[in-house]
């Protein structure tokens, strides 16, 4: 089914998972958030879309931003996407009947190295950390691993 189609009569959502890597330690500053100090490595922020076009359309315009350094900056992470040593490397998808952005997000700050106070929650509905999560390596293989525990089956976007 394509993203965005009815479901039942219901619009379908589903979350995703990009996966981005900071070749240097940064200072961004990020909307509301103000100037944040973020260490070079790996990060995985966790989204939803059910808009026009779903989240392929969502993790295009992400890409595009990332690749183009320039563009519209409407949410926290385009902050991010839009910084010079940032690069975004791979996306998923994960298919739901519900909101599970929130869950999947806090289940991925357990196991992650730090999770972004704040970043890209704004509309969280289960209290949140943020949606921004921080590790040394990548996470990847670890990311995998645990939305299989959960019962999910990402597929790349």
């Amino acid at each position: 089914m394509v993203e965005g189609e009815k479901l039942n009569g219901m619009k379908q959502e589903a979350a995703y998972l990009l996966f981005l890597k900071a070749g240097r330690p940064l200072k961004i500053r990020v909307g509301s958030l103000g100037l944040l100090g973020l260490p070079s490595g790996y990060y995985v922020y966790a989204g939803s879309a059910g808009g026009p076009g779903g989240v392929k359309a969502r993790v295009g315009r992400h890409f595009r931003l990332a690749r183009l350094k320039a563009g519209k900056v409407r949410w926290h992470l385009d902050y991010l996407l839009t910084d010079p040593n940032v690069t975004a490397f791979e996306s998923w998808k994960i298919e739901n009947h519900g909101r599970i952005e929130c869950v999947v997000s806090k289940e991925i700050e357990k196991v992650s190295d730090l999770t972004v106070p704040g970043f890209g929650s704004s509309d969280c509905r289960l209290g949140c950390r943020g949606h921004l999560h921080y590790f040394r390596h990548d996470p990847r293989m670890t990311v995998k691993r645990l939305l299989a525990k959960l019962g999910f089956r990402p597929s790349e976007v």
